[in-house]
């Protein structure tokens, strides 16, 4: 039963549709016609999607700041490199840490620190240096991701 609720408030018509959806798991049949099936599915697919390329975004933002850092570390910078992999770590499962392609979001990062510093960023190391494990270690070593860093680019400058 489509109104357009969905494409004018979504929030509204997530409430919406999950009572429905708890009526219906309580036994309610007759909510079967309300629920607005086409959207609900699609909604539910894209809950992993969203959650993936969130995960993407918070490490990317991580490295993009771990990169710069290298050079330019300031205060305020620690508290955002941890935000970033507090996020990412906060975000990951399973099957997210299978699916993910640190290297693809590491090239990534190097062309956003590029955007501001190509002579910088081609003194960077070309692969990632650190695994995905080493980014999201408890407690974060950021410490130690720069160091990585640092020495990656210095062999391959040497």
């Amino acid at each position: 039963m489509p109104d357009g609720l969905y494409d004018r408030d979504i929030l509204i018509w997530s409430e919406q549709q999950a009572d429905l959806l708890h009526r219906l798991a309580a036994g309610d049949d007759r909510v079967v016609g309300l629920i607005d099936w086409e959207n609900v599915i699609h909604e539910i697919e894209c809950v992993g999607r969203r959650e993936l390329n969130e995960f993407y975004s918070s490490l990317l933002t991580a490295l993009v700041l771990i990169l710069s850092g290298t050079r330019r570390m300031r205060s305020d910078w620690w508290d955002k490199v941890c935000a970033a992999l507090c996020d990412a770590e906060d975000r990951q499962s399973p099957s997210i840490r299978e699916r993910t392609d640190l290297e693809d979001i590491y090239r990534g990062a190097r062309q956003v620190v590029a955007a501001g510093d190509p002579d910088y960023a081609r003194s960077l190391p070309e692969a990632c240096p650190f695994t995905l494990d080493e980014l999201l270690a408890d407690p974060f070593d950021v410490l130690a991701l720069v160091t990585k860093v640092d020495e990656a680019a210095a062999a391959r400058n040497a």
